[in-house]
């Protein structure tokens, strides 16, 4: 199997995965935080 014609050769499967890896983790921290946030507000009331 080659992906030469779908994936530009510039960008290197180490890259994807570190870039995917970054969006992930920010993604999940995001989330993280709206659950604390509700959490709280549960808390609260």
């Amino acid at each position: 199997m080659e992906f030469t014609n779908e994936i530009p050769d510039e960008i290197s499967p180490r890259a994807l995965r570190w870039n995917f890896a970054v969006k992930f983790y920010r993604w999940n921290f995001k989330i993280s935080k709206i659950l604390s946030t509700k959490l709280r507000f549960a808390v609260k009331f």
